[in-house]
């Protein structure tokens, strides 16, 4: 664990700056999704129609129903409601449903080139996740090595940088994380330091 040297909250003790979400609060589900989610008729199904279902309700009959948006990370019921997202807020609502649906699924990092992005004298370095969900497709055929087998599906708002491939398992508590140094880094370009630091701090006691 980080050692206790390493903090200087006494810096920041009088901007009052806290972390507000917790991990449940990050994959809680927005309740009228959650209700659908729940219905019997739905939960009934086979694992590939329930990720059919899963799929159907992000994508809608338009192809595209949500929106890729990088620079700021929401929770789940959040990012259901906005109908857009950066990778980790996508990545944690479609895991949260995948859950409510009693299927397979595992957060992700997978391997991309590094992409940094400098925004007034700050580098920014992003990386991806997605969602494997496993044993829901009914296609056997041959997969190569580091690739996604081929009875697992993967969910990736940005196919492009990493679908096919198998990436480093993320738990929950790595997710927040995640998602912690996210929303610091954006209240760090923004010049709230006391915000960036509570949560800087919070991703590392997290998963340091």
């Amino acid at each position: 664990p980080p050692l206790q040297v390493a903090w200087q909250d006494q810096a920041f003790a009088d901007a009052g700056a806290v972390v507000s979400v917790t991990r449940e609060d990050l994959f809680r589900l927005d309740p009228d999704l959650a209700g659908k989610l729940a219905d019997p008729s739905v939960q009934r199904l086979g694992a590939a129609k329930r990720l059919q279902r899963l799929i159907a309700m992000l994508y809608g009959q338009q192809v595209k129903r949500f929106d890729y948006a990088a620079g700021h990370s929401t929770v789940a019921a959040e990012t259901w409601q906005l109908r857009r997202g950066d990778c980790l807020s996508l990545t944690v609502l479609a895991y949260a449903m995948g859950r409510a649906l009693k299927l397979d699924a595992q957060m992700q990092e997978v391997p991309v080139a590094a992409v940094f992005d400098r925004r007034d004298q700050l580098d920014f370095l992003s990386q991806h996740v997605n969602v494997l969900f496993r044993h829901t497709s009914p296609i056997e055929a041959p997969y190569g090595a580091g690739s996604v087998r081929s009875d697992h599906i993967v969910l990736d708002f940005e196919p492009e940088l990493g679908a096919r491939f198998l990436g480093e398992a993320l738990s929950d508590q790595a997710i927040l994380a995640r998602y912690y140094n996210n929303v610091a880094a954006e209240h760090l370009g923004k010049g709230r330091q006391a915000l960036a630091y509570v949560h800087f701090k919070a991703a590392i006691l997290a998963d340091p």
